[in-house]
Formats: structure tokens, C-alpha cells, sequence
């Protein structure tokens, strides 16, 4: 039987890999190491409260990347819905790409995130616990270490070009 000829409908992509990073087996036990440690200093300084603490401080900072990724994406115009998922897998995780995604709306969002989430934790500071703050200031830097590790592996690739992130690596792609 022959091939079918392809639609006049059909959209075709043609992505040249510029460059793949694949992460690092012990730097991510590194990564993941650090959360013990936070947690037992947490412990030691505030008691089983601090353990509370860390925990909301949790929640509350994935929230408030949740809500600065969207509004972001809304404010550019860009799809959220297909594109953009929670990630639960190391070293990504919380709201991310699912799909391939041009790198400079990547550094955009993520420019606004770094420095809005740091503010909303340190605007927290009068109204509630230095530990909560403090679990929220960790929490947030944590989760923002693998994205700007990201920025620096890509800093020479031009930035009009996309990438894709796995569970396993990072690939950057030329349009």
C-alpha cells in the first residue's frame, strides 16, 4: 500500500538540537540533600513549629509561582493551557513547560519570578513568623536554583531559539 501524501492542512516543524544538558545523577542527590538540612535547622531554631512552618511556606511559595507564571503568560499573550503544567519530577518542580517554548518568554517569566516571589516573601515579614519568612525566602530560592542553573547552560545560544524540558535533560533547539 502506498505512503498517503501528507495534507495541504498539516503543519510540519523542523527543530535543529543545538544543545542537551542532561542533569547530573549527583548533583540532584545534592539538590534533594539540601532539604534534610533545611528542615532540621528549621526544627532546631523554631521547635516542631518550624516544621509547620516549612511546610505552609511550601504550598504558599508554589502557589505564589503559580500565580506570577500565569499572570505573566496572560500579560504577553502567550497559550497557558497545553503548554504549561505542574512538574513534580527533580529538578523541576512546580509550574512549568510541558511543550517546547521559545527561551526568551522562558527568561521572561522566570526574570518576574525570581524577583516578585523574593519580594512577596519578604513583604511577609511584619505580619507573620520569622520562621514562616524564612521557610518561604529557602523554599523559593530552592526552587529557583535549577532554573537559573538553566540560564547560565544556555547564556551563548541566541534567544530566539526554544527548548524543551524532561524528566532527564534540556534541550535547546534552533527554529
Amino acid at each position: 500500500m502506498p505512503p498517503t501524501p501528507p495534507s495541504t492542512q498539516a503543519t510540519f516543524y523542523q527543530y535543529t538540537l543545538i544543545q542537551k544538558v542532561v542533569y547530573n545523577k549527583l548533583v540532584l542527590k545534592f539538590y534533594l540533600a539540601i532539604v534534610p538540612i533545611v528542615l532540621l535547622l528549621e526544627t532546631l531554631l523554631s521547635g516542631p513549629l518550624g516544621l509547620l512552618y516549612s511546610a505552609i511556606a511550601l504550598f504558599f511559595v508554589l502557589w505564589i509561582h503559580f500565580v506570577v507564571i500565569r499572570s505573566v503568560l496572560l500579560l504577553a499573550g502567550e497559550p497557558i493551557r497545553k503548554k504549561w503544567r505542574f512538574r513534580r519530577v527533580l529538578p523541576w518542580i512546580g509550574f512549568l513547560p510541558d511543550q517546547y517554548i521559545g527561551y526568551r518568554i522562558f527568561i521572561r517569566v522566570h526574570r518576574h519570578l525570581a524577583w516578585l516571589g523574593l519580594c512577596v516573601c519578604l513583604i511577609l515579614y511584619p505580619w507573620f513568623p520569622i520562621s514562616f519568612v524564612t521557610s518561604s525566602l529557602i523554599w523559593h530560592l530552592w526552587l529557583i536554583i535549577p532554573r537559573q542553573f538553566l540560564f547560565t547552560r544556555f547564556r551563548k545560544q541566541p534567544k530566539h531559539g526554544l527548548f524543551k524540558l524532561t524528566d532527564t535533560e534540556m534541550l535547546y533547539y534552533k527554529a
